[in-house]
C-alpha cells in the first residue's frame, strides 16, 4: 500500500492508496476516530460511483453514517 503524508499547520493526514481501499475505510477510520457516528461528504457523481462501498465499510465498522451529497 502506498501512503502520502499531508501536513498542514494544525492537522496531519495520511492518504492511503491501494486497489479496493474504500472497502477498508471503516477499519481505518475507526483506528483514528473510534466514535459512533460518521459523516460521508461527496458530490453526487462521486457518491454514485463510490459512495455505497464507503458507506457499507463505515457501517460494518460500527458507525451510524450520515451522507451529505454536495
Amino acid at each position: 500500500m502506498a501512503t502520502v503524508q499531508l501536513t498542514f499547520p494544525h492537522h496531519r493526514y495520511e492518504v492511503r492508496i491501494e486497489p479496493g481501499a474504500l472497502s477498508r475505510l471503516g477499519e481505518w477510520v475507526h483506528e483514528v476516530a473510534p466514535h459512533k457516528r460518521a459523516a460521508l461528504f461527496a458530490d453526487t457523481r462521486v457518491f454514485n460511483e463510490h459512495g455505497m462501498v464507503a458507506r457499507q465499510s463505515l457501517i460494518a465498522a460500527g458507525y451510524d453514517v450520515v451522507i451529505v451529497e454536495t
